[in-house]
């Protein structure tokens, strides 16, 4: 599959200005050198955060994904077109119902008959002011608004996506102004380290399979080499040694690579049952099962403090894998367990935030 971005907000602000009209006309040319291809799809992102921007944005997104979707479905009807960005502030918090209150004016304005799906955005910025190590939860409450929201509209077969990721080092994040519509930046001032950002990475990625979403992805693979730092610039899973952006024979493989590609590994082919109650405080416990075996992922947001806990399995022997934590286990670890009941004893050490699997026969 082959995502293309349209960026809505850096697109001319009225759509009778010939400027639109051009990128139009190129966009069709666009569309028909690629009609031979497969598996295409196009996100066109609602960048819309100020209504001062141009009049009635809303209207004018509407009649451009309108537009676009006729340019797309003429050169090739099993092209997707999906509405991105319905998150897009990294203060989340302040804005819980933002995404679903924005959905519902545009299906009010008939989206829904452009669009084959809607794409949430979700990034952690840990901050002594702004977000804990479990505030990933949020993912699960904003699917639930956007699915309510269409219910509302009895709209039941969109697809829906979630791009996520968080990231490590230091950054600084874009704010804009009220009055005059400038941007400035301020320091977020917490380093996150690339233990964190891969323990963050792999709850999103389970929370998001736990709310529903239909496919999960990553914003980017490499982190831009910028001066001026913002979430999505650090939130790749390989940084680029070189400055030169077409040299890739100079890279290095952050945490979260290793992590990834390990629970991949694991979790090949298993689907996701249920979550299971914890009585844990900041413990969360989830089951994924193949044709042969069952795993449990599990993760302590309370990574500030020692942690024991016991756990109910469905066999007594199994194998405990932990996930990379530094550059000496990149590869995981795993190490195998034979019980004389099903009932297991984990620790969680201070500072660590990276989940387990376990794993056990049917």
């Amino acid at each position: 599959m082959f995502f293309f971005r349209i960026n809505f907000k850096n697109l001319p602000s009225s759509n009778t200005s010939p400027k639109l009209s051009e990128f139009l006309s190129f966009f069709e040319k666009v569309n028909e050198k690629l009609k031979n291809y497969k598996n295409i799809s196009w996100i066109i992102e609602d960048r819309i955060n100020n209504k001062n921007l141009n009049p009635e944005p809303e209207i004018q997104l509407v009649d451009f994904v309108k537009k676009a979707h006729s340019i797309i479905k003429k050169y090739n009807k099993d092209s997707k077109v999906y509405l991105g960005s319905l998150m897009q502030s990294e203060l989340f918090s302040k804005r819980v119902s933002y995404a679903a209150d924005n959905l519902l004016n545009y299906l009010n304005l008939g989206i829904a008959d452009y669009c084959d799906g809607f794409i949430l955005e979700f990034y952690n910025v840990l901050s002594s002011n702004s977000f804990l190590p479990s505030d990933y939860k949020i993912i699960f409450t904003y699917f639930n608004l956007i699915k309510n929201t269409l219910s509302l509209k009895s709209i039941n077969n969109k697809e829906l996506f979630l791009i996520t990721s968080t990231y490590s080092g230091n950054i600084l994040v874009r704010q804009e102004e009220d009055k005059d519509n400038k941007e400035t930046f301020y320091n977020i001032g917490d380093l996150q380290t690339e233990q964190q950002q891969s323990g963050l990475i792999i709850r999103n990625i389970i929370y998001g399979i736990y709310s529903g979403f239909d496919y999960i992805f990553l914003p980017k693979i490499f982190d831009d080499n910028e001066d001026i730092l913002e979430v999505i610039s650090k939130s790749g899973i390989i940084d680029k040694v070189s400055e030169n952006d077409k040299d890739l024979s100079q890279i290095r493989k952050k945490l979260s690579y290793w992590s990834i590609k390990f629970l991949n590994k694991i979790l090949a082919n298993s689907k996701f049952i249920k979550k299971i109650d914890s009585s844990y405080k900041g413990v969360e416990i989830f089951l994924f099962e193949n044709d042969k075996k069952f795993f449990y992922i599990i993760w302590n947001d309370f990574a500030d403090i020692n942690t024991e806990i016991k756990i109910d399995l469905a066999n007594s022997k199994g194998i405990n894998h932990l996930l990379p934590y530094d550059n000496n286990t990149k590869e995981g670890i795993s190490i195998p367990f034979s019980l004389d009941k099903k009932e297991l004893i984990i620790s969680f050490s201070i500072n660590s935030y990276i989940p387990r699997i376990i794993e056990v026969e049917k």
